[in-house]
């Protein structure tokens, strides 16, 4: 249950370090839920709706709904539809082009997590010989859920015979299809993998702890059944869990395993594909399967349902969709707004509509008395975490991060990494005066291992009154060449709160390649008020912004460095810059021819683009950049944009 800080806290204001203004506002992802501003005694959750079809009920209002709290009525402020198909369709290159900033405020984007069960599938005939029939079915049935992920969705591909989920939640559809080609039946293995068998849970957890309204987990599996005492056990596996450098194994699991508490959690709905089709009987559970999964037929208590008694699961994965396009968010006031940390069971009902199937939390927890200043809980404030084997799978989101990163070539073959990252932290339940301390981390990563590990602190001012701050870091990272994972973490040593965003970049060799170009940043020129860092002299003249929307009036520059490799003579480059709307149309073009003379001792050009803004209708933007040397042609460097 979300409560927003408009409910927590009446009068919510933000605050910005005066060297550090905001960027220009950034509309969310999809619709944005509405805030409904009650005072504390507001509350706010989200309810899915099916009919007896279970087809997503649209249209109803508040006079529609009844809410019960510990069995008394509520008072219903709002309850409004948010429905995935409002948004607009995804531009035409949009599965085409990642976008080129990574956040952690992800409260309004679907979650879906694909577990592909491994550990039961396929067996034919009832014995332990492979059903390529099933396999296939597991492999295409995966990749059609890729397929109809929407554009803000994130998604994870978890295999069983794994001791814990190894992919994060991601937008990236190829790197959830190389996941899903991992898939690999117990039947075809060899061995059985000796690995715990709490993974479906502990995601469960997860999901029910992230702020997602909307989530579901798709369990991939099969009712064959599989005699588990002829099957060899695999040698004891170790997995390093990412960001830890814990080594996991059998005896040493990640998780204690605990089943999903639901106190104060919301239900994250399990959808149960058969690959195995019509080819057994349901609802079979073969000899030696585990019986804690999900039952075989029919919905379950999870909130979703088992698809079992058909061969094609096309239409089952557009029905797990369709379930999942909408939700109400409903707010009410509470008759007992006191802050006595104590559980409050709700109950939503459609009094004219009882075969009505209704999802939702069971409840939520009243906020707690502010602890003494001072004191034990002061100093050490309880903040509920994941558990251990899954809670690397999304950013944690305490503090919202967002962050743009862009790699420039350096004398002696280095790279700079120019990281900027905008915060927004709750500085405390209550108003605080004074300065806040964070500590930012950045962790680079490559091949599993850390290569870089930079920390600093920054003390950000918080007025009087103030309860919320904002505020804009920029740091400068010197690397070598490589494939890399960034780990930004935001830590407040007095909540314990923490804000943590990945990002994947790839670093080429920039002076081992005849043609390439730089990362690209986005910004305006410095000021008196924003000034260029020190860190950034001499590398790009703009202060980069992780803003990608931008008004028709802004004077906002792209700025990115066009290099020559070193085995060849300096030539003039053909450069060529395109600006297309979401149907693919150029809408600007420019071509210039980069002389000898332009590339630098580094063999570097600059080049700085003021994005023609003004010539713009509202909407979504791509912008495209190519540089061809000869017959030889760059990697094409993309960045998303929007016009308000």
């Amino acid at each position: 249950m979300r409560l927003s800080a408009a409910l927590a806290v009446a009068g919510v204001l933000w605050a910005v370090s005066p060297q550090n203004p905001p960027p220009a506002p950034t509309p969310p992802p999809q619709q944005a839920p509405p805030i409904f501003r009650a005072g504390v005694d507001a509350v706010q959750f989200e309810v899915s709706v099916l009919d007896k079809n279970r087809r997503p009920v649209h249209g109803l209002t508040k006079a529609d709904f009844a809410v019960l709290e510990d069995g008394k009525p509520q008072t219903i402020i709002d309850a409004r539809e948010i429905s995935m198909d409002d948004e607009p369709p995804p531009p035409v290159w949009a599965r085409a082009v990642p976008i080129d900033t990574a956040t952690n405020d992800l409260v309004d984007r679907r979650l879906i997590a694909i577990v592909m069960d491994d550990l039961r599938c396929c067996a034919a005939g009832g014995g332990n010989v492979s059903d390529r029939w099933a396999i296939n079915n597991a492999l295409t049935t995966a990749q059609r859920i890729v397929d109809s992920l929407g554009v803000h969705d994130l998604a994870a591909v978890a295999l069983t015979h794994d001791a814990i989920p190894i992919q994060r939640f991601t937008d990236n559809r190829d790197e959830l299809s190389r996941e899903i080609a991992r898939f690999k039946p117990i039947t075809e293995g060899g061995c059985l993998p000796m690995v715990p068998s709490y993974m479906l849970y502990d995601l469960q957890t997860l999901m029910a702890m992230s702020p997602q309204p909307t989530k579901a987990i798709i369990h991939i599996t099969s009712t064959a059944p599989l005699d588990y005492r002829t099957i060899p056990r695999c040698p004891p596996p170790s997995y390093r869990i990412p960001d830890t450098g814990r080594v996991v194994t059998r005896t040493t699991p990640a998780a204690g395993g605990a089943m999903l508490d639901p106190i104060g959690l919301p239900r994250v709905p399990i959808y149960t594909l058969n690959v195995s089709g019509l080819a057994v009987a349901p609802p079979t559970i073969g000899r030696g399967q585990r019986a804690t999964f999900p039952p075989m037929s029919g919905p379950n208590g999870s909130g979703g349902q088992a698809f079992y008694d058909t061969n094609d699961l096309g239409s089952a994965v557009e029905q797990i969709f369709a379930e999942n396009n909408s939700y109400y968010l409903i707010g009410f006031n509470t008759s007992r707004p006191t802050s006595d940390g104590k559980f409050r069971r709700i109950e939503v009902k459609i009094p004219e509509h009882s075969e009505y199937t209704i999802r939702t939390r069971s409840g939520y927890m009243r906020p707690k008395p502010p602890p003494k200043p001072g004191s034990r809980e002061a100093r050490n404030p309880e903040v509920p975490r994941a558990p251990a084997s899954v809670k690397n799978m999304l950013p944690s989101s305490d503090i919202t991060m967002t962050t743009a990163v862009a790699a420039f070539a350096q004398p002696g073959g280095r790279v700079a990494l120019l990281t900027t990252v905008d915060l927004t932290h709750a500085v405390t339940e209550l108003p605080l005066t004074g300065m806040e301390d964070l500590e930012l981390r950045t962790v680079a990563y490559a091949s599993g291992d850390p290569k870089y590990d930079v920390r600093a602190k920054t003390a950000v001012p918080v007025p009087p009154g103030v309860s919320r701050v904002s505020t804009t870091f920029r740091s400068r990272l010197d690397v070598a060449p490589d494939k890399y994972e960034l780990w930004l973490t935001a830590h407040d040593g007095r909540t314990d709160r923490i804000g943590g965003v990945f990002y994947n970049l790839e670093i080429p060799d920039f002076a081992a390649r005849a043609i390439t170009i730089s990362g690209v940043v986005m910004g305006r020129d410095p000021t008196e008020a924003v000034p260029l860092p020190a860190a950034f002299a001499g590398v790009v003249p703009i202060v980069p912004s992780t803003s990608r929307t931008f008004g028709q009036d802004d004077a906002i520059s792209a700025f990115f460095q066009v290099y020559q490799g070193r085995e060849t003579a300096l030539a003039p480059v053909a450069l060529t810059i395109k600006v297309l709307d979401d149907k693919g149309v150029t809408k600007f073009e420019v071509t210039e021819a980069l002389a000898p003379g332009k590339f630098s001792s580094n063999r570097g050009s600059d080049y700085r683009l003021k994005l023609p803004l003004d010539t713009l209708t509202t909407g979504r933007y791509l912008l495209t950049i190519e540089a061809k040397l000869g017959e030889r042609i760059s990697p094409r460097r993309d960045v998303p944009f929007s016009v308000r």
